[in-house]
């Protein structure tokens, strides 16, 4: 009764702090499919994808917001009572495992994810149900259970590749056992194949030619590359991560960052204690759970993360959630050793037994306070969730820039999934034509633009450098072309978030003065981010679309700089300063080099001070354009001939490729 009445408050909390449109990293695609049958990228979820368009249906009288956040709500709170269930299997404490389910439905990266669409919550629910089947079928030995362990097992493979990382942990929590299910071996593939038969979606629904296809399903190439990931690196990070011995270890180092983070330190003793403790009550467990803990570990180190700007640190704190599902349990028995531990000593030393009850009492205030502490501090970050309107306004500003019936490439997972909700779901800006460019080389997708929008030239070549090519030139005699970046073909002049297309340099410089009025308008009166942005440092997501605004004003800056626009330079570097609150030395460099130019050397002054710090670390660019403000503003400075002797190492450096080829 205790876990069902807990179970109804964490529904109306949860739901409480639902917004309308948070689009966090893949959320805003999870969405899109929500609406259109469609499948998401690599490996699909097409479990997830299934039911969140079953419930879609059936509550077909809902806000289009609610199908995608019943799927990372629900789960989140079966995970709670799954966990509450686990515990109380291991430590017979029915206190202590409520602690420990709530506890881990509060911690930052559980609690967020549970507020916006995401499939991590599915995953993890699926793999605590898998957990305590085996747990109960090695206690009761009804072989039944082995069956529903068998299916859920399917059903994950149906929805999430990194349940893998459980395979080593649950067969050494079976392996005893093994003797048991020999005859059943079977009948239990069988049960895993009706769980697996979930991944029958993707053909079914690329069929229908959704929205949203990545590998075109229906086709039984199409399926493999989704089942495998194998565009992306099965357990890459991205296709083009490579192999980096020091920033994987930053990765793993970065875990304990976030686990420090999340449990805090104490947190963390008691995960040791408790790997003591689970290692003397249950042997089968304490390896599964120590295996859990390594292929994760593991995983991390893998899969390289490049962890160097709050998009990637958001993405992957995600893949932290099935760990810290694992780690609950150490984290449970922890708490319970140190408070036997603790209660033991007070008994032996403590002869006053009103004393006694007194510390009896301060322990259980201790561990409410602990848990109280974390709850408020992810709490103040949560509550936010519910008047953050910046994903919402990022994606009407992408799709308001371009002008009527123009082209809109997208690339980028924040730039096309939140545009992509807004074009297919909202029916935002249909005037245009929206394409997604990295998919030209796939002609499945080419026949699909071609049937959605015959009126396109499509080149018949194989090259797909020449197709670009063609396609621009041939399609721009009809429309005007917006790219998120810059393509490498023809030439391309910054338009507010996106990019303009030009055949020529020509065309592109007799268009300059026109591109300077349109960029006033829009950053001035279309785009309406500034006034709106909140701070807060914990929701990492929010801080990329805050730096994706600074890096688009950031290369307008520099091509009004080239341009000899040096005012509105700085008004704009200004601005991303003041307003956005954001600093990169490359604004320094522009600053500077804007400084020197017009010679107000006491203004370049401290940004020289300030590189000076890390004079060995620039890059040639910063250097020469440091060496250029001595030489304009003081030309006797004991610096220079040092700099100068860098800039040359740099130099040097940078030409060694090119002679060594």
């Amino acid at each position: 009764m205790l876990v069902l009445l807990t179970s109804i408050i964490q529904f109306f909390l949860f739901s409480w702090f639902q917004s309308t449109y948070i689009f966090l990293g893949d959320s805003s695609e999870y969405s899109t499919v929500a609406h259109t049958w469609s499948i998401a990228h690599p490996p699909g979820y097409p479990l997830y994808s299934l039911l969140v368009n079953t419930v879609r249906t059936v509550l077909f009288f809902a806000p289009p917001y609610v199908p995608a956040n019943l799927l990372s709500i629900v789960p989140t709170i079966l995970s709670t009572v799954l966990i509450y269930a686990i515990v109380l299997e291991i430590s017979r404490n029915k206190y202590l495992s409520l602690f420990s389910g709530l506890f881990f439905s509060f911690l930052f990266p559980v609690w967020l994810y549970a507020e916006v669409p995401e499939v991590f919550a599915l995953h993890t629910a699926l793999s605590l149900m898998i957990t305590l089947a085996i747990l109960r079928l090695k206690k009761t030995r009804n072989k039944n259970l082995f069956f529903v362990a068998c299916f859920f097992l399917g059903m994950t493979f149906a929805h999430h590749h990194t349940v893998v990382l459980f395979l080593p942990g649950w067969y050494m929590m079976i392996k005893d056992s093994v003797s048991i299910f020999k005859k059943r071996i079977r009948k239990g593939l069988i049960f895993f194949l009706l769980g697996f038969s979930f991944f029958i979606y993707a053909p079914i629904a690329s069929f229908f030619n959704p929205p949203i296809d990545w590998e075109n399903a229906k086709t039984l190439d199409g399926l493999i590359r989704l089942i495998t990931r194998s565009s992306y690196g099965t357990f890459k990070a991205f296709s083009t991560s490579q192999p980096h011995l020091i920033n994987q270890i930053f990765n793993s180092f970065s875990t304990l960052i976030f686990l420090i983070q999340d449990f805090r330190i104490i947190g963390i003793v008691f995960i040791l204690l408790g790997l003591l403790n689970l290692y003397k009550k249950s042997r089968s467990f304490f390896y599964f759970v120590t295996l859990g803990i390594f292929s994760h570990l593991f995983f991390y180190f893998y899969s390289n993360f490049p962890l160097q700007g709050p998009f990637i640190v958001a993405t992957f704190e995600r893949f932290l959630i099935p760990l810290y599902a694992i780690l609950i349990f150490p984290f449970a028995l922890g708490i319970q050793y140190a408070y036997e531990k603790a209660m033991i000593f007070f008994n032996v030393n403590i002869v006053n037994k009103r004393i006694k009850q007194f510390t009896h009492f301060l322990m259980i205030i201790f561990f409410l306070a602990y848990f109280a502490i974390v709850f408020w501090s992810n709490f103040k970050s949560i509550r936010k969730l519910k008047n953050i309107t910046e994903f919402e306004t990022y994606a009407k500003n992408v799709l308001d820039t371009p002008p009527k019936n123009s082209i809109l490439a997208m690339k980028s997972d924040v730039g096309f999934f939140t545009t992509a909700y807004y074009y297919y779901v909202e029916k935002y800006r249909t005037d245009l034509i929206f394409i997604f460019p990295d998919l030209f080389a796939r002609p499945y997708y080419i026949e699909k633009l071609k049937k959605n929008y015959p009126q396109l030239f499509f080149p018949s070549t194989s090259s797909q450098q020449l197709f670009l090519k063609e396609f621009l030139e041939k399609n721009n005699e009809n429309y005007k072309i917006f790219f998120e970046s810059q393509a490498p073909s023809g030439s391309w002049l910054p338009y507010g978030l996106l990019w303009k297309y030009y055949p020529t340099e020509e065309k592109a410089v007799e268009d300059i003065e026109n591109i300077v009025a349109i960029n006033r308008t829009l950053w001035k009166h279309t785009y309406g981010f500034p006034h709106t942005f909140m701070s807060d440092g914990k929701i990492l997501h929010l801080e990329s679309i805050r730096q994706t605004y600074g890096s688009a004003l950031e290369l307008y800056c520099a091509f009004l700089k080239k341009n000899g626009y040096d005012a509105q330079a700085l008004g704009y570097l200004n601005f991303i300063s003041d307003t956005l609150k954001l600093e990169s030395p490359y604004m320094d460099k522009l600053r500077l080099e804007i400084y020197t130019a017009q010679k107000t050397c006491n203004l370049g002054l401290p940004l020289v001070k300030k590189y000076l710090k890390r004079k060995t670390l620039l890059d040639s660019s910063e250097l020469a354009a440091i060496l250029k403000y001595y030489y304009f503003c003081d030309q006797e400075n004991k610096n220079v001939y040092d700099l100068l002797e860098i800039y040359n190492e740099k130099k040097n450096m940078e030409r060694l490729p090119l002679k060594k080829f």
